[in-house]
């Protein structure tokens, strides 16, 4: 029996940040920064991600390059626990734009307690800035800490990035103006008395200037001020279904007074929301639903509302109404008179034309080229009704935007799906897809080959009693280490996220289950067995099957796997289901809703 222990990593696929209306952006730049960036384990590094003018707008995404992310905040605190070299990375992104950076945390075993002490310890140095982000010409005030184990004299080098150097001196501050916009990483290098050295470094985001526009001569007297109100449309992915119906609607709004505007929701279920122009929700019962975004620039609002129609999975046939009692018959008639010709009857009202969903071809330019790639998206749609139309994009690395035109930058190699989906706020959606092929640039190491199964899963488990499991899970592209628990009875494995969560992706935000998943093969022909594991207790939570031995088109089209397992409860009992996982493909809620319709052609066991 072999064994396949692979890495997870968590899709946060629609995270979304509160998202205001602010003068739009042609571009975006983030500085990652940590505290330190070497040590032995375990290491404790604080990240700030610093982004000029950063408004509440923008939206923060981090992988700390061991398998776990997480998002919301510029600012993160992280314990490395094992040695390793780990690329972490932060993604910011607002309104149509995007841009990322990383940092490199080099962690060291911790040497053997009984280790001899070397002849010489190399110094530590820590590097603090006045600021890490501004428009040019910035200045900025630098000062380095650095300690000597051996209390040797030290020695500071300084490199500003820019081209700009200070050479070996007891100087451990400097302050230097960069001129021109750009990113630099400014280092400082500490030199003992016997060549011992560390080094620490910070990066600086610089922006454009603002463009000096002369006052008028004479100055006119300020107009009064009137405020227009904000605009704002409303769609959804779809517009009803069965229960439990997953909807993520997204609201495009725009100010004319360039205004920052806020969003409140209600979405007809007595749930409330405010803060992000998109929302998932899933509504568990059957009823019509008014969706309502109200978005308010401070001083006027204006609203949108969006009907949702739930249905019963299996509607149950009305029972039949009892049969009246029979009357006793009537005397024989009179000899009926001539009869008079039947009036016509009025003619039937025509029913009303059905709704036609939107036609929209996709492009995007270039779709191919070295990274960084930047890609212009144009998705030009019309509809047959005339209906207003709105965009929901997908980007196929964990970012999504609105608009028919976005531009998007793909900072690391790979294969993408990027889709845009165009509602017509009737219930017609469109769904368009494209490939993006983003290859590694000048001088970036080709990417890891990629692990048979990879990519981001919905997946939906069974239980004998009719209770249903469902959520998603993230593997690794890159083959992770082997896990040291499993010798010589591995293939390819690691750690990483996954999660049990009843309202989808979006609503569920972190995942539930972050632990383990172990991948095996059983040595029966290509069957693949998985095993969710939990982090913190170290128990099997389900251990799931497939069914043909097969990773293939089963389902719809969508790469599946099927068949079945057991569901471990704390208690140590346990229950047989049916098992299903299939590819999101750019799209959480029909993956979901594929490996829901999949468990219907299944019986529920073990093996």
């Amino acid at each position: 029996m072999k064994r396949i222990t692979t890495l997870l990593t968590l899709l946060l696929l629609l995270a979304a940040c509160g998202k205001e209306t602010t003068p739009s952006r042609s571009d975006i730049t983030v500085a990652l920064t940590a505290d330190t960036q070497v040590g032995q384990a375990p290491l404790q590094v604080n990240f700030t991600a610093a982004v000029p003018d950063a408004g509440n707008e923008i939206g923060y995404r981090w992988d700390f390059g061991t398998g776990d992310t997480t998002q919301g905040s510029p600012s993160r605190r992280y314990i490395f626990e094992e040695p390793g070299t780990f690329e972490v990375k932060v993604e910011v992104a607002a309104e149509e734009v995007s841009a990322s950076d990383t940092v490199t945390i080099t962690v060291t075993a911790p040497p053997p307690a009984d280790a001899p002490a070397p002849g010489n310890e190399a110094p530590t140095v820590s590097l603090e800035a006045s600021t890490t982000a501004g428009k040019g010409p910035l200045k900025v005030s630098f000062s380095a800490a650095a300690s000597d184990p051996d209390g040797d004299t030290l020695s500071y080098s300084w490199n500003f990035g820019d081209g700009s150097t200070v050479p070996a001196s007891d100087e451990s501050e400097q302050t230097h103006i960069f001129a021109e916009s750009g990113s630099y990483v400014t280092a400082v290098t500490v030199t003992d008395e016997k060549g011992g050295n560390a080094q620490a470094e910070l990066r600086i985001a610089v922006a454009d200037p603002d463009p000096e526009v002369p006052p008028a001569d004479p100055p006119a007297p300020p107009a009064p001020d009137k405020n227009e109100p904000p605009t704002v449309k409303l769609g959804a992915t779809t517009s009803g279904g069965t229960a439990p119906l997953t909807v993520s609607f997204n609201a495009e709004a725009s100010d004319p007074d360039d205004d920052p505007l806020t969003y409140a929701w209600s979405f007809g279920n007595g749930e409330r929301a405010k803060g992000n122009s998109s929302r998932t929700i899933t509504y568990t019962e059957p009823g019509t639903y008014t969706a309502v975004v109200a978005v308010s620039d401070g001083l006027a609002s204006q609203r949108a509302s969006f009907k949702v129609s739930v249905r019963k999975a299996a509607e149950e046939p009305a029972p039949p109404a009892p049969e009246p009692p029979e009357e006793p018959a009537p005397p024989a008639p009179e000899p009926p008179e001539e009869p008079e010709p039947p009036a016509p009857e009025p003619p039937e009202e025509p029913a009303p034309p059905a709704n036609t969903p939107p036609k929209v071809t996709l492009s995007a330019t270039p779709a191919k080229g070295s990274t960084p790639l930047s890609v212009s998206f144009n998705a030009r749609a019309s509809d047959a009704d005339g209906d207003e139309l709105t965009y929901l994009w997908d980007f196929g690395d964990g970012t999504i935007a609105g608009g028919s035109k976005p531009k998007h930058t793909y900072r690391e190699a790979g294969e993408y799906s990027a889709s845009v989906t165009v509602s017509d706020g009737k219930g017609g959606t469109t769904l368009k897809e494209v490939a993006i092929d983003a290859t590694p640039g000048a001088g970036e190491p080709e990417p890891t080959p990629d692990v048979p199964f990879y990519g981001e899963w919905a997946w939906a488990a069974r239980s004998a009693n009719g209770k249903t499991f469902k959520g998603y899970l993230s593997i690794s592209k890159k083959s992770p280490k082997p896990d040291p628990k499993f010798p010589g009875d591995f293939i390819e494995g690691g750690t990483g996220a996954w999660t049990y969560c009843s309202k989808g992706l979006d609503a569920c935000g972190a995942p539930t289950g972050l632990g383990f998943i172990d991948v095996i093969n059983y040595g029966q022909g290509n069957e693949i067995d998985i095993a969710f594991v939990d982090k913190k207790t170290g128990e099997t939570t389900l251990v799931a099957f497939d069914d043909d031995g097969k990773l293939g088109e089963e389902v719809d089209g969508a790469p599946t796997l099927k068949g079945g397992g057991a569901w471990f409860y704390a208690n140590g009992s346990s229950d047989d289901l049916s098992f299903a996982m299939v590819k999101t493909s750019g799209n959480p809620k029909i993956a979901m809703d594929t490996a829901l319709s999949a468990l219907s052609t299944q019986r529920n066991h073990s093996r």
